[in-house]
Order: structure tokens, then sequence, then C-alpha cells
């Protein structure tokens, strides 16, 4: 009876297992080994896709300093912080005192530019100022010359018009008398009808002398004369502008005692 109740229990838990077995022949063993199969097999896949890897090693042990090196590690701290800030505070003041040369070149750059520009601005005033005083004394100056000066220069030309048969010269009204009378050799030609003769132009002013041949002329005229003192002027006064300490190449003495009356 027990067994009887064993396989009723059996079958009624598997009822389509135990009709199959009743059927085929083949016991009832069989056919729950064939059923457990599958579940077995699902089982062993499901284990080798849930396998756990190698476990992590544990971390490692917090590092412990002592006092001392925690002081030392404070203290190094500090320092490469102080000598960062000496280093910024020093590069920040080396801009500082390149700002400020770089106002200062400015500044004299400047201020060289407006001495220049005085300088150049003065040096035309008195070169304006000298052109006038000198187109108004030199004129005036020529009734001071020694008729020397005239005369030498009107005997250096006759002079090299010697073999000229026609040459004539024409004077200021005031000077011809003065003339012929300091040019003796001249006054004895002109005396002798040789061609040579000293004329009157009223064109002419006090210093100035024209002379004439055949071939061409020759002046001796006052305004060249302001035009190279104006000349002379204007170098002295450039020479002054560019270097004020420069000496003086104008005699202004001999100058003066040239025109002295």
């Amino acid at each position: 009876m027990a067994q009887v109740f064993t396989a009723e229990r059996s079958f009624v838990g598997r009822p389509l297992a135990a009709r199959s077995a009743a059927g085929s022949g083949r016991s009832l063993a069989d056919l729950l080994r064939e059923q457990d199969q599958p579940a077995a097999a699902a089982a062993g896949v499901e284990g080798e896709v849930e396998t756990p890897g190698p476990a992590a090693p544990p971390p490692p042990a917090p590092a412990t300093f002592s006092e001392a090196d925690v002081d030392a590690r404070v203290r190094a701290a500090r320092d490469e912080a102080r000598l960062a800030a000496l280093a910024e505070a020093a590069q920040a003041h080396d801009r500082a005192i390149e700002r400020t040369l770089e106002t200062i070149a400015a500044n004299l750059a400047r201020a060289r530019e407006a001495q220049h520009q005085d300088r150049q601005a003065d040096m035309r005033r008195v070169t304006a100022l000298v052109a006038a005083i000198t187109r108004q004394v030199v004129p005036q100056a020529a009734a001071w010359f020694p008729l020397d000066d005239l005369t030498t220069s009107l005997e250096a030309i006759c002079t090299r018009l010697e073999a000229q048969d026609q040459v004539r010269i024409d004077l200021n009204p005031d000077l011809v008398e003065p003339v012929r009378a300091h040019m003796a050799t001249l006054a004895a030609r002109e005396a002798a009808g040789s061609g040579w003769e000293l004329r009157a132009d009223p064109a002419l002013q006090p210093g100035d002398a024209i002379v004439h041949w055949p071939s061409g002329q020759a002046e001796h005229r006052l305004d060249r004369l302001v035009d190279e003192a104006l000349a002379l002027c204007s170098s002295w006064l450039e020479q002054k502008s560019v270097n004020p300490a420069a000496p003086t190449t104008v005699d202004v003495t001999d100058a003066i005692e040239r025109t002295d009356p």
C-alpha cells in the first residue's frame, strides 16, 4: 500500500509524465530525468554568464605624517608663496619703472622738438631782421667805403682788357670824377682817345659799375654785395642755430673797420 501511495502522489504531481510513462512503457524515473535536463542546462548557462571576476585589491592604507613633516610642508608652502609674491612685486616694479622711463623719454623728445622749432623760428626772425638791415645799410655804406674798393675791382678788370680797343665803364654820376682821379692809367687812355671812356649812368647805384667791351661785359653790383652779406649772415646764423657754442667765423671787427668812414 505504501508503494502504491507513493506512486499515486508522484503521478498526481506529474500527471502528464505519468500518462506518458504508462503509454510509452518508460519508467516514471526516466521521464522525470528528461524533464529536469532543460532546467539543469538553463541553470548552467545562467551560472556561466553571471560568473564574477577577480576581486578588487583592498584600498591602500592612508598616509600618515609626523608633526615635523607637517611643519616642514607648511614652511615650504609659505616660502614658495612668499617667493612668488616677491617675484610678482619685482615684475610690477620693473614695469612701473619702464613706463616712467618711457614717459620721461617722450617728454624729453617733445621738449627737444619744441626747442628746435623755437630755435628755427628765432633764426627766421633774426634772418629777416638781418636782411632788412643789410638791404638798408649796405647801399648807404657805399658812401663810407674807401674808393679803393671800387677802383681795385675796376683795375683788375681793366688789366685783363688791356688789349681791347673799345672799353666803356659806366658809373654813378657821383663817382665818375673820383674814379678818374684814382685810376691814372684809365684816365690817360681816355684822354688819348684810345676808345676807353668813363660814362655817367644815373640808373646805377653808388658803388655799381658796368664795364663794356665788344665781346662782353663785367659788372660790379652793390646788390651782389648785399646778397653776399645776406648769405654770410645766414651761414653764420645757421651755424649758431645748430651749435650755439661754435666759434664765430665772420670777422665782424674787420668788416666794421672797412666800413668806418
